[in-house]
């Protein structure tokens, strides 16, 4: 434990809450809603993408992007 630093320790620990977080959603959306996997990839993909729009529509970048994009 002396070895590592305390950001490493940090990171560590919240990618393995991370990991475990996403295991429990995508078991929950494709076989407890018996949506299947393709059903439910999408889905997540789909709510990711709309989430990072809602998101850059926020900041410069966003703005910036929406000369570009419609």
């Amino acid at each position: 434990m002396k070895n590592i630093s305390k950001t490493s320790f940090i990171y560590g620990v919240l990618m393995i809450i991370a990991a475990t977080t996403g295991k429990i959603v995508v078991n929950y959306i494709s076989r407890d809603l018996e949506l299947g996997y393709m059903l439910g990839a999408t889905l997540l993909v789909i709510t990711f993408i709309y989430y990072i729009s809602i998101k850059l529509q926020k900041t410069n970048i966003g703005r910036l992007l929406s000369l570009f994009i419609p």
